[in-house]
């Protein structure tokens, strides 16, 4: 079982355009922390993170398990959703068939932020809430859940563990 790190830097890059210093410029990378990147050849593009020292080699970040959560779906329009309120994040996947639209980390309280987010990301990759179903990444309370199924045309959850 791979390694799952929680991390807000990340970045996803061109692979032509790639340079390993980009995450350094976009973040503050503490001194416990080393660059580390995972090359999305589907997407053509490298998926650059810090990773704490102290962390497996094989451990990835939690965007990429997202996106491979993502990339299983057959629908058309996929969004999955990794809601953290105990870390006060959430991050979220966007692909439209094979392409990657977005992924990316928001400063989550609740689920009602959780919600506002995820409309904002569905505004952006220009995707209808009704017609698109969130597929939850991990766990997620009961009520929590009904309050995002008044929005969008189902919430499913999908197998996902983070440690």
């Amino acid at each position: 079982m791979e390694h799952c790190i929680i991390t807000e830097k990340f970045t996803l890059i061109p692979k032509h355009l790639y340079k390993p210093e980009y995450l350094g410029e976009m973040f503050i990378i503490a001194e416990n922390e080393t660059v580390r990147s995972i090359v999305l050849e589907k997407h053509d593009a490298v998926l650059s993170y810090a990773s704490p020292d102290n962390s497996p080699e094989e451990a990835v970040p939690l965007a990429y398990r997202l996106i491979k959560a993502a990339e299983m779906l057959n629908e058309h329009n996929k969004v999955v959703v990794s809601y953290l309120p105990e870390k006060k994040i959430s991050h979220i996947v966007a692909m439209e068939g094979e392409k990657l639209l977005l992924a990316n980390t928001y400063r989550t309280c609740d689920t009602k932020t959780l919600l506002y987010f995820i409309e904002l990301v569905l505004q952006q990759v220009m995707f209808n809430p009704q017609l698109t179903r969130i597929h939850i990444y991990g766990h997620m309370k009961q009520d929590e859940t009904k309050l995002l199924e008044g929005y969008f045309c189902g919430v499913e959850t999908i197998e996902g563990h983070t440690k």
